[in-house]
């Protein structure tokens, strides 16, 4: 087996697993794990939904930037990065070059079934807290993925889980990011 690169991101759309993939991947190999939103709302102490309505999703991107670098200090991590991580100033070349980049993906399907069942993607509400129509889901995410792709496109490696238990999708990843050559850009099974 390959050695394993020292960082490893996890980008990829709102709901596609990152957080539950990533959890598990960094404990099976010893790697330290975090939720990338949930650093910055335990810094801002308030969660994403209010830094977003209270300060901004200006504000939230330079913080979630700003911590980005100084955990990508580190080395044997994992990181889970926000569904917008990517596409927000250099931060996709900056995790190009400090470690590998990893996007999973899920089809607009699943995507919409997931996304509608939680209650704290602040995009998805309206100003009075509530989930916005289902129509006005789908086309949200159909706009976002049209912005967010190029920038999940870069990445050095693209994995799509099955419908399959979340440990062999764990599994498989190791297997994909312990055999990745940093010349190559590889996607999933």
């Amino acid at each position: 087996m390959s050695q394993l690169p020292n960082r490893i991101y996890l980008t990829g759309f709102m709901a596609v697993g990152k957080s539950t993939i990533g959890r598990i991947l960094a404990n099976t190999i010893g790697y330290n794990f975090l939720d990338l939103d949930h650093a910055v709302a335990a810094q801002e102490g308030m969660p994403v939904v209010e830094i977003f309505k209270t300060k901004g999703e200006v504000y939230f991107r330079e913080e979630e930037a700003r911590l980005l670098r100084k955990i990508s200090e580190q080395d044997r991590i994992l990181i889970s990065l926000g569904g917008g991580t990517i596409c927000f100033g250099d931060n996709c070349s900056f995790m190009k070059k400090h470690g590998v980049l990893v996007h999973i993906k899920v089809n607009p399907d699943t995507l919409f079934l997931r996304i509608r069942a939680k209650k704290d993607r602040p995009i998805f509400l309206n100003e009075q807290g509530e989930m916005l129509p289902d129509p006005d889901i789908k086309q949200k995410i159909a706009e976002m993925m049209t912005l967010r792709l190029p920038f999940y496109e870069q990445a050095h490696i693209t994995y799509e889980p099955q419908d399959q238990p979340v440990g062999h999708s764990v599994d498989q990843l190791k297997h994909i990011i312990a055999h990745w050559q940093d010349s190559s850009t590889v996607t999933g099974l």
